[in-house]
């Protein structure tokens, strides 16, 4: 899903994640850097996904900053734990709103 993401030409680099989400047990969670000086919308990602399988498709999709690199763990990859943590946050925000799985 990340390099499927990653494959637009303003996107820099995408990362993936679970977050438990009510009705899909694990909601896609995409975090999407875009290339310096480029602008993406949510929809404008969303339309790009319908390329690919319902199940794999973002529930959210949060804008990471094009100046700032995704969190790198001891191990010089990305920290995936930093971002579900990350992720968590934001999906505990939306769920307040009304969003990710609130009924």
């Amino acid at each position: 899903m990340a390099d499927f993401l990653a494959q637009r030409p303003d996107v820099a680099e995408a990362q993936v994640v679970g977050v438990p989400h009510d009705i899909y047990v694990d909601g896609v969670f995409a975090f999407v850097r875009p290339k310096p000086g480029k602008e993406i919308s949510a929809e404008a990602i969303s339309e790009y996904c319908k390329g690919i399988a319902s199940y794999k498709r973002p529930v959210h999709v949060e804008f990471w900053p094009a100046d700032q690199p995704f969190p790198i763990n001891k191990t010089g990859k990305v920290d995936a734990m930093a971002l579900i943590e990350k992720a968590k946050q934001t999906t505990e925000r939306l769920r307040q709103q009304g969003g990710w799985d609130a009924s």
